[in-house]
């Protein structure tokens, strides 16, 4: 009889280690997949933050490039309103030398006629 309870302590003393050496390999388990997941969170929040960053970069430039399209546009209707004002100018002196002319002749006519009195 006791050998059987010495033989039954001994069964029990090596469970007891099996059960331990499960549960501490379980805890190894738990705590490489909780560091895993803290990995894989930090590196998801990295690349969130780069694509903020990204995306405020590009709305920045996008924002920079419509000020200069805007700007561009202004310059561009200036230089259309110059133009319009030059070519009224130069419609205006054809128009003074069309009548320079016109006078021009008429006092060659009328020396000439008086000439020939």
């Amino acid at each position: 009889a006791t050998s059987a309870v010495a033989s039954a302590t001994a069964a029990a003393a090596a469970a007891q280690r099996e059960r331990d050496a499960a549960n501490a390999n379980s805890a190894a388990v738990l705590r490489a997949a909780r560091n895993g997941v803290a990995f894989v969170r930090a590196a998801m929040m990295a690349n969130a933050a780069a694509a903020t960053t990204t995306v405020a970069a590009a709305t920045s430039a996008a924002a920079d490039l419509a000020r200069r399209c805007e700007s561009a546009q202004t310059a561009a209707d200036g230089a259309r309103r110059d133009a319009d004002v030059a070519i009224g100018e130069r419609n205006a002196l054809r128009a003074e030398l069309a009548a320079a002319k016109a006078a021009a002749a008429a006092a060659a006519t009328a020396a000439a006629a008086s000439k020939k009195e």
